[in-house]
């Protein structure tokens, strides 16, 4: 599955759209962070072969606001570059920069759907 840009402009109302029981992943980007890059890598492998997980992408550097109100809303603090992983709209993994890997991403999803 291709990695989705967030274009929502309100968390909450983004929030409100995801459904208890399906999995999605966000990854929060920085355009200006070479580690992100690194990330984005990682993602976009696992996105590849992952028919089973929506991922979506958030510029934290064009999106600022929005970042912000999803680390609030999520109660996980922000990072950058990291994922977080939502059943519904209830984060139930994160983790960020280099420890952001592609088979990380699919062993928790995999947890998740056993």
């Amino acid at each position: 599955m291709p990695l989705h840009p967030l274009t929502a402009t309100d968390a909450g109302a983004w929030l409100s759209t995801l459904v208890a029981g399906e999995l999605t992943l966000l990854y929060k980007h920085s355009p200006t962070c070479g580690i992100s890059f690194e990330a984005a890598d990682e993602v976009r492998s696992f996105a590849v072969g992952e028919r089973r997980v929506r991922v979506y992408q958030l510029d934290v550097v064009r999106q600022r606001a929005l970042s912000q109100a999803l680390a609030q809303a999520l109660a996980v603090t922000h990072h950058s570059p990291q994922v977080i992983l939502l059943d519904g709209a209830t984060p139930v993994w994160h983790t960020s920069h280099s420890r952001i890997r592609a088979t990380a991403l699919a062993d928790q999803v995999q947890s998740r759907l056993s």
